[in-house]
């Protein structure tokens, strides 16, 4: 004991990359573990503003908490909305959604579309938080000529950042505005807005790629896009954008969407039937009934099938997997804490008072728990959107419509919604006929890349003509962008000597905290840490972890230079997946993924084994739909996985919490 609490001096210093090696570790299990808590219908009781003062609560999810706070309710139109709206209306429907008690992953043997989903959003967020906390640091522009070669990889990424800089500690962002109000066209911007905007399109590209193609549950997603996008009465929603009176217009559509009909009526009116449903409903409610409802009737046929089998369970046995659909959270997480102690699959743990299970039984028996806990999962989505009494998601909407009528006020004033909407619906078209494309091969990033950039030009139209038309709307958002970059800008150096004699030690204690980088914050507490044995443990992850971040960005350069160069016809097979680190960190978090085992005893599966990614790709109708599953192998090699932080989150978890619940924010 005594040796582990050997005394280590403070003065040795993190280098940069290991400081930064420790930031991004935090943020990346913090930003996960946060969304996942959302689980727990206790979570958004204990928020934080705007749910609940902040005098009242500490919030559990600081990140979070911080991004949608600083980032997110300054939104022109949502900072409009009342201060009960958060608590009377959001809070009910997010504690609703949590206490609906979804499927895991774990127990469907499979990854879910839920997964996928919210795995992306954290990634991304991710980003945004280390951003946000450790500021963007100011740095001479790569260009300071503002010459691009629009068409050289390397260089796109350099306009990238150097807009980024410009943004944040310059004068891009009026300069932007003032551009977008002068023309529509891309071209007369400067180079490096153009190039800026084509690393965008590629990375844009990229994600759509990566979900819709390389994602087992692409295709999944995107049957449900394709329904939601067939049922949309598109006719209807552009013939009343063409109303000239705003508040006509407004009201219009608040009738059309969000006025009570019986679901018979409104379903034979969209052309679906009535389902049996005799409740009143909206437009949108019967739009996620039908599609859930579509793919409930599907995996009930599955069942039947599964039932009829020779191979099929005992209908006791068949009873319990039922049976575990309905129990709650806290029993269901006791059966996988014993599926995964004791090396059994979910099934052996159900039904363990059965007798022995052959494989084609048991695999049989785990498809039909599967289902089961799919058609769960859609009908406490339909019970919480639709079916409430009284109804949660229509006053949400309600709310937000008014709160936010100003500004669609100024926006129909300025553009032509119609037409917004009718470019929408085409693109819409073009993007799910493209990602349906099986034959000769699935699509490639450069597809993705050619559609972005065949409909750019409506985007830029619409952008043109608010900030042309509407210059109070521009100048709400423009003010909104500025507050916003603000955030990201660490503290010049001189703002640390303002303080005066004068200055209590509290708040000259409270100053300093703010104007020290977080990471100098990190840093300060690993190097104070009471054990040199942690101290030892982490510095090994942070090297290693450092030697995978600069491993991600040259790969993604190297992605970058081949997925870019328009003119090679196969450039786009050179790698199953687009550029972007985010993208191996994205599919990092679905390969760690715990998955139970395929077999009545055996070892827990990650979502990384191509039996649990082959699984995946089986639809509502039992049929195993094409991505780009043949280049799975490929992927499995490019994707690098991270180094063990376990240490590092473990001893230093905790406390990075409480520096993010200290935190004051920014400008």
């Amino acid at each position: 004991m005594a040796q582990d609490t050997a005394e280590w001096k403070p003065s040795v210093q993190l280098s940069n990359d290991q400081a930064s090696a420790l930031f991004d570790i935090l943020t990346h299990h913090e930003t996960y573990s946060e969304i996942e808590a959302f689980k727990d219908p206790g979570t958004i009781s204990h928020y934080g503003d705007p749910f609940q003062s902040s005098t009242e609560v500490q919030p559990t999810t600081p990140i979070l908490q911080n991004l949608f706070t600083r980032l997110g309710l300054p939104l022109p139109g949502l900072k409009g909305v009342n201060s009960t709206y958060w608590p009377s209306r959001i809070l009910p429907l997010v504690k609703a959604l949590s206490s609906a008690n979804l499927s895991e992953s774990y127990d469907k043997g499979s990854l879910g579309q839920r997964k996928t989903i919210s795995t992306a959003f954290s990634v991304l967020l991710e980003y945004l938080a280390r951003g946000y906390f450790g500021g963007l640091e100011r740095h001479p522009l790569r260009k300071e000529d503002g010459e691009y070669d629009i068409h050289s990889p390397l260089e796109n990424v350099a306009a990238w950042e150097d807009l980024v800089q410009t943004s944040v500690y310059g004068d891009a962002i009026d300069q932007l505005f003032s551009d977008a109000a002068k023309t529509s066209n891309l071209d007369k911007h400067p180079l490096r807005v153009q190039a800026a905007h084509r690393y965008i399109v590629l990375n844009l590209a990229s994600i759509l790629h990566f979900i819709f193609v390389v994602s087992p549950k692409g295709p999944s997603i995107l049957g449900l896009l394709e329904s939601v996008h067939k049922l949309i009465p598109y006719a209807l929603v552009r013939s009343t954008l063409r109303i000239g009176n705003a508040a006509s217009m407004i009201n219009a559509m608040v009738k059309v969407c969000l006025a009570k009909a019986s679901v018979g009526a409104a379903a034979n009116w969209l052309g679906v039937g009535g389902g049996g449903y005799d409740e009143g409903m909206n437009l949108l409610q019967v739009i996620i009934s039908t599609v859930l409802g579509w793919d409930t009737s599907s995996l009930k046929k599955r069942l039947a099938v599964i039932e009829k089998s020779k191979e099929a369970p005992s209908k006791d046995q068949l009873n319990k997997l039922k049976a575990y659909v309905e129990m709650s959270q806290e029993e269901q997480q006791k059966c996988r804490a014993q599926s995964k102690s004791q090396g059994k699959s979910i099934v052996a743990v159900i039904l363990a008072d059965s007798p022995n299970l052959s494989n084609p039984t048991h695999s049989l028996a785990l498809d039909y728990l599967s289902i089961q806990l799919s058609i769960a999962d859609r009908q406490r989505l339909i019970a919480v959107t639709c079916r409430q009494n009284p109804d949660i998601l229509t006053p949400v909407l309600r709310d937000l419509v008014t709160a936010y009528e100003p500004v669609i006020r100024a926006i129909h004033n300025a553009v032509d919604l119609s037409a917004t909407v009718y470019d929408a619906q085409l693109f819409l078209d073009d993007f799910i006929k493209l990602s349906k494309k099986t034959s000769p091969e699935p699509p490639s990033v450069l597809d993705y890349v050619s559609l972005l950039e065949k409909h750019q030009a409506s985007s830029h139209r619409f952008l043109h003509e608010v900030a042309k038309n509407g210059k109070e709307i521009r100048k709400e958002y423009q003010d909104f962008v500025h507050q916003v970059a603000a955030h990201f800008r660490r503290p010049e150096e001189e703002e640390k000597e303002t303080s005066t004699s004068t200055t209590s030690s509290q708040d000259q204690a409270t100053r300093d905290r703010n104007h020290t980088n977080i990471k100098d914050q990190l840093a300060h507490i690993l190097q104070t840490l009471p054990s040199n044995s942690d101290r030892t443990a982490i510095l090994n992850e942070l090297d290693l972890h450092a030697a995978y971040l600069s491993f991600l960005h040259q790969s993604s350069t190297q992605r970058l230079e081949a997925v870019f160069s328009l003119s090679s016809p196969s450039s786009s097979s050179s790698s199953p997946f687009g550029p972007g680190a985010y993208i191996q960190r994205w599919q990092s978090l679905l390969d760690e993924t715990e998955i139970t085992p395929s077999t009545p005893e055996g070892k827990v599966r990650r979502g990384a084994d191509l039996d649990v990614k082959r699984s995946a790709r089986v639809d509502v109708e039992g049929e195993v739909k094409r991505g780009d599953e043949g280049r799975e192998g490929e992927l499995e090699r490019e994707m690098v996985g991270a180094p063990g932080t376990e240490r590092t989150w473990g001893v230093m978890g905790g406390r990075f919490v409480e520096v993010l619940r200290g935190w004051k924010g920014g400008s």
